[in-house]
């Protein structure tokens, strides 16, 4: 066997495995956390205060809002549940901050819920049940027919820098007591397989986008610094002769 198909039997297998690494979690669920105006967390949605987020649904009728304005990452429940059960319906984002899955949660591993009666739970994985540690909040609000969540998690508390790309595993649970249920809806009962999760992105790597405004100044500041600087080499060129 000559080196050079060695070396290419290496090569496919390297990209293989890297494959493989990159789609540790189900491509088929994804959620992009796009640019949005900041909400305000009262536990209301209100009308389009979340028409500019990313849109996901759980079988039992709930809706899912994501985004995030370049400090925070937003996350709205709307669920569709006239069996009130006020300390036990809940909503639960789950978080594998650093990606690296696997079939058990590890320290980098959280959950962090909100209760129909707007009570606050943290788990820091294997730990268990943790006290709220801040950087996160989340109110809710409630009827006859159904209840909203609204949650603010900051990024210190996602180890996400503005600018910089990161995808985070994640899962969501939406609690109609007794009944559970997750997205995807292969993260099963108690979603402690973090390979089961879906991956939450940010095409923007968690910044704002430039928009149109601040594009046409910065293009008239560069066109203003190209002409000074041809200028001055100018300049120098007819003093040199």
């Amino acid at each position: 066997m000559t080196k050079k198909l060695l070396s290419a039997i290496a090569l496919v297998l390297f990209l293989a495995f890297a494959t493989i690494r990159v789609e540790a979690y189900n491509p088929a669920y994804q959620i992009d956390a796009v640019h949005g105006s900041a909400p305000t967390i009262d536990g209301i949605i209100n009308v389009g205060e979340w028409s500019d987020a990313s849109v996901t649904s759980i079988s039992n009728q709930t809706t899912v809002f994501v985004k995030q304005d370049g400090t925070s990452l937003y996350v709205a429940f709307n669920i569709s549940d006239a069996s009130v059960s006020l300390g036990y319906d809940g909503a639960a984002i789950y978080l594998d901050l650093e990606n690296n899955g696997g079939p058990s949660v590890k320290s980098d591993d959280y959950m962090f819920a909100t209760y129909r009666n707007g009570g606050l739970n943290e788990i820091h994985f294997p730990d268990g049940v943790t006290p709220p540690t801040g950087g996160w909040n989340a109110l809710v609000s409630s009827t006859n027919t159904g209840w909203q969540a609204e949650f603010n998690i900051t990024y210190s508390r996602l180890n996400v820098t503005a600018g910089v790309l990161k995808t985070i595993g994640i899962a969501l649970e939406s609690v109609d007591y007794p009944n559970l249920h997750y997205w995807p809806p292969e993260a099963s009962y108690l979603p402690i397989n973090p390979s089961s999760w879906g991956n939450l992105i940010s095409t923007q790597d968690w910044i704002p986008e430039f928009t149109s405004i601040i594009i046409l100044p910065l293009f008239m500041i560069a066109t203003l610094l190209a002409i000074i600087i041809y200028r001055r080499k100018h300049t120098l060129a007819t003093r040199a002769r």
